[in-house]
């Protein structure tokens, strides 16, 4: 099954692709193969910019006694080599006087003595984890320190330093002072708004291991047939009009629906299947589009009317397991235990919890 929550092609005006870092299959030259059937991370070769998503990068002033964040220029004080010292443990090392990243709480300094650091990959990019504290290291304003991995400033990439990757980051650059928008919320059939809307951009930033591709929601709700590919780590300017919608579709099933400011703005593609308590979701049947809805005497259906309350289901953790409470009735998704179908036992609403394992399929963005 497919979720999302409840929360376009067009002709393109321009875009350019970026490489990665030392992400698995990414444009850095490793010394030793990555294993691809995994996350674990081995060498980064040569020296590495680290960034958050608007282009900020971890900066030893050029003092050499602090540890900051400035706006990205390319010199040797923004390189750091990082050194595999075992599994996914590394040390940071500047290019520019050879000093270490030291952890001191949750501030970070130049030191002869280095902390040892884990990566984790995080979307399309890094957490740079300080296992003693469980912080990650966050890039802000003007300023980097260690900061709950929850922080979006704690979502980093980590670039070797070419020419392509400098022009990705001036990209990030670029967009940094453009507003964020978040995914419009599904309350119907979506469609562009047509009218005296003003001409703008909307830029798709995505920061995932795959290819995403973009359509537009025409004023009758289809999708324009000719969709834009984005690759991992590129920036693509898209021409638009305010109140006009984009889909992104990800591995051909994963969809989130954006809509276009009347001033230029960006969107952060950064998907995971992350599953949260609290927040509401559709239940969709990947091939067919239809929706899990309740309907009648309890009695539970795929069908297409996805906007309905009765097709939304608010997501409940217990100890560590799911239920699902409907949003029309609040009566829960389970069995029913009274007797079978042809087919033989079938889902209903029922009154109390009914725990499910939820288990996301990372390969097509899909749960079961």
């Amino acid at each position: 099954m497919s979720t999302y929550g409840t929360g376009s092609g067009g002709n393109a005006s321009n875009g350019s692709a970026g490489g990665r870092g030392g992400d698995i299959s990414s444009h850095n030259k490793s010394k030793d193969s990555y294993n691809t059937s995994n996350t674990s991370i081995n060498y980064f070769y040569g020296p590495q910019y680290i960034v958050n998503p608007d282009g900020r990068t971890l900066d030893l002033t050029l003092s050499g006694n602090t540890i900051t964040s400035n706006p990205f220029y390319g010199g040797s004080n923004q390189m750091w080599l990082l050194e595999n010292v075992g599994g996914n443990k590394f040390i940071l090392r500047s290019l520019y006087n050879g000093s270490f990243v030291k952890a001191d709480g949750p501030n970070l300094l130049p030191s002869s003595t280095p902390s040892h650091f884990e990566l984790a990959k995080e979307g399309g990019g890094y957490k740079i984890i300080a296992p003693d504290i469980g912080l990650a290291l966050g890039l802000g304003n003007n300023d980097a320190n260690l900061r709950p991995k929850t922080n979006k400033s704690t979502n980093l990439e980590v670039l070797e330093d070419n020419e392509e990757n400098r022009e990705k980051i001036k990209e990030l650059t670029t967009t940094s002072n453009l507003p964020s928008i978040d995914p419009t919320p599904w309350t119907g059939p979506l469609r562009s708004v047509t009218g005296s809307n003003s001409k703008t951009y909307i830029n798709f930033v995505n920061r995932m291991d795959v290819e995403a591709r973009i359509h537009w929601v025409a004023y009758d709700s289809s999708c324009s047939n000719h969709g834009v590919v984005i690759q991992p780590g590129q920036v693509y300017r898209q021409l638009s009009y305010g109140r006009h919608v984009w889909v992104v579709v990800v591995n051909d099933r994963l969809q989130k629906y954006y809509t276009a400011l009347d001033t230029e703005c960006k969107v952060l593609l950064n998907f995971n299947l992350s599953l949260q308590p609290g927040v509401v979701y559709n239940i969709m049947y990947q091939f067919e589009h239809e929706t899990l809805e309740e309907y009648g005497n309890r009695q539970i259906q795929c069908g297409l009317s996805g906007y309905n309350n009765s097709a939304k289901w608010i997501l409940e953790s217990f100890q560590g397991k799911w239920a699902l409470k409907s949003f029309g009735s609040y009566r829960y998704l389970g069995i029913n235990a009274s007797g079978s179908n042809a087919a033989g036992t079938y889902l209903a609403a029922v009154d109390g919890p009914f725990f499910w394992n939820i288990i996301a399929n990372e390969s097509n963005a899909t749960y079961r």
